[in-house]
């Protein structure tokens, strides 16, 4: 539909839906011939993919800045205890490849300590990633 959408109107149209990889980027441009692409979940659980990565592709380094990084933007916005709740719903699309057992989900979506939540993440990471 955005290729037949395209090919009859003369302003520029935005590519959307199932961009989940870098490499489906460029197959919505080339399929479609759409002047950009707009990316919607994958944002959340991949935010990276602005920077050409998947998520396998990226470092335990810089998951671990990135997840400094929001929560003290969150925490810094809304408060301490506020901060630190909101930032469970990333953690759980974050984290979601790594296939966490019931216990590390409870501990991590339930963590009231910045302390403890950052050594539950250094913990479940994988030295590996990217």
């Amino acid at each position: 539909a955005i290729a037949e959408v395209k090919q009859k109107i003369q302003i520029p149209v935005i590519g959307n839906g199932d961009i989940r990889l870098v490499e489906d980027i460029q197959q919505m441009i080339n399929h479609t011939h759409c002047d950009g692409v707009m990316i919607g979940r994958t944002a959340v659980s991949n935010p990276w993919i602005f920077s050409g990565l998947n998520r396998d592709q990226v470092s335990k380094d810089k998951i671990m800045t990135s997840f400094t990084r929001l929560i003290d933007l969150l925490q810094e916005f809304y408060g301490e205890e506020l901060g630190l709740k909101l930032v469970r719903k990333y953690i759980c699309h974050i984290m979601e490849p790594l296939n966490l057992n019931r216990e590390q989900r409870t501990i991590l979506f339930n963590c009231a300590q910045r302390e403890i939540l950052f050594s539950m993440l250094d913990q479940i990471l994988p030295e590996n990633s990217g």
